[in-house]
């Protein structure tokens, strides 16, 4: 693995954390299911499930960096301390 794709998933792994329970249960009625169903091989289904689930997870997890975290992050600075002097 590169440093890139580690520090890719470093700032998306937020997003991750928090939606991939949730779509774990809709993919799998969207994605495993169907696929079970059509090889009738629940091994096969779960090594071509598994990725593609990894796509969808990350995916969601981008829009959710992109379009909620960053505009909070770019707020950040303006709730830091400011330098204060320290009179004794």
């Amino acid at each position: 693995m590169n440093l890139r794709l580690l520090k890719f998933y470093g700032k998306v792994s937020y997003g991750l954390y928090i939606y991939h329970n949730l779509l774990r249960d809709v993919l799998k009625k969207l994605l495993y299911t169907p696929i079970d169903h059509f090889l009738g091989n629940p091994l096969l289904a779960g090594a071509i499930y598994f990725p593609l689930a990894l796509i969808c997870c990350t995916l969601i997890a981008v829009l959710s960096f992109n379009f909620y975290e960053k505009p909070f992050l770019k707020l950040k600075h303006k709730f830091e301390d400011s330098p204060r002097t320290l009179h004794v």
